[in-house]
């Protein structure tokens, strides 16, 4: 086990080689326009979230937090190889991570006549656990 902190505290990447870190959000800067440099884009947020595995959403009245919304799983499902599983006995979590760009989060689209969200030019975001393998290995 490792000390879940520092994967909130750690910096996100654009490449893999984690080199070009990406910068927190400051501040929307209503005048910018670009949504194509991997610059134009900032880390607005990023926290681990619990997943819970059940078969009756019923059962969650949201005394778990408002950022576990929509982190539930069907308990009863297919694993990759089509085989049932009981997934309830499953312990995950995940690193969220939600991105802003500079300019506005919805930009109207002309030929289209409707306003779309714009997507950064980079496919994954890459994070640098080194201090929490470097505690696993000084336990």
């Amino acid at each position: 086990m490792f000390k879940t902190e520092n994967l909130i505290k750690a910096q996100l990447f654009y490449d893999e080689g984690c080199h070009n870190s990406i910068p927190r959000f400051s501040e929307t800067n209503l005048h910018h326009t670009s949504y194509k440099e991997l610059t134009d884009w900032e880390v607005f947020d990023n926290s681990l979230l619990d997943i819970f595995y059940s078969d009756d959403i019923s059962e969650f009245d949201g005394s778990y937090g408002e950022s576990n919304a929509g982190i539930i799983k069907s308990k009863i499902g297919s694993d990759r190889c089509g085989i049932s599983r009981n997934w309830e006995v499953e312990s995950e979590t995940r690193l969220r991570v939600a991105l802003r760009p500079l300019g506005l989060e919805n930009i109207y689209n002309q030929e289209k006549k409707k306003h779309v969200q714009p997507f950064p030019p980079f496919e994954y975001i890459f994070v640098d656990i080194s201090k929490c393998i470097k505690e696993v290995k000084d336990l």
